[in-house]
């Protein structure tokens, strides 16, 4: 494969489409030299996510501590160029996903939320057999019909919501603050204060959002 060690443009100049062209570019150059991949290493923004997941590049690792100077976790992304890489590529962008699934509670605490939701938004449907017993099934029903308080059906909603992520199914709807909520609460454990804080809204609305979005997967799955 071939690693992109540094892009840029011009700050005047950002999005107008040139560093996206200028990935065309390599792209192009790797394919007629029968390079499998395309990859980069970089501090995890939203900003900068967002580019590299916008052009088809899938990340598959990201570092378990900051880095000193910048402050950010590194992510590394990759691009396959043909279906070969492309199998490898999705597989291991699953189980990124899995692992970071059950490590945002404890080495990704403090981890920003929406750079946790671009990368467990990245790549296709995973198909879990993550499942529900029949006692969380009636404590999320419970939460949902507003008869049980969060901290009663913790695990349940926990365990949804991982499997919400891990499928990412489309007719749910939540909102981009719905999910971002999910994540600081459910998935890092945060407080609500924290977890408000974390996405710009008031606390007193935050148990009522996190409700809302717990019922919408809830009923999409089980009725």
């Amino acid at each position: 494969g071939v690693r992109i060690v540094r892009i840029a443009v011009h700050p005047e100049l950002i999005g107008k489409g040139i560093g996206s062209k200028a990935l065309e570019g390599v792209e192009m150059e790797a394919r007629t030299q029968d390079f499998d991949w395309v990859g980069a290493s970089f501090g995890a923004s939203k900003a900068l996510l967002s580019f590299w997941l916008k052009n088809g590049y899938l990340p598959v690792h990201i570092s378990p501590v900051r880095n000193p100077v910048s402050g950010e976790y590194s992510v590394i992304v990759l691009k396959p160029l043909n279906r070969r890489a492309e199998e490898v590529i999705e597989k291991l962008n699953a189980l990124f996903r899995m692992k970071l699934l059950e490590a945002l509670p404890d080495v990704y605490f403090h981890l920003e939320p929406e750079v946790a939701r671009l990368l467990l938004r990245s790549g296709r449907s995973v198909s879990s057999s993550i499942e529900l017993d029949e006692v969380q099934l009636m404590r999320l029903k419970m939460y949902a019909e507003e008869r049980m308080i969060y901290e009663a059906a913790v695990d349940a909603v926990r365990v949804l919501t991982k499997k919400y992520f891990l499928e990412i199914p489309r007719k749910v709807g939540l909102t981009e603050k719905e999910e971002l909520l999910l994540i600081a609460k459910s998935l890092q454990g945060k407080g609500w204060g924290d977890s408000a804080e974390e996405i710009g809204m008031r606390a007193s609305k935050v148990k009522i959002k996190l409700r809302k979005a717990v019922s919408k997967i809830f009923k999409h799955y089980f009725g």
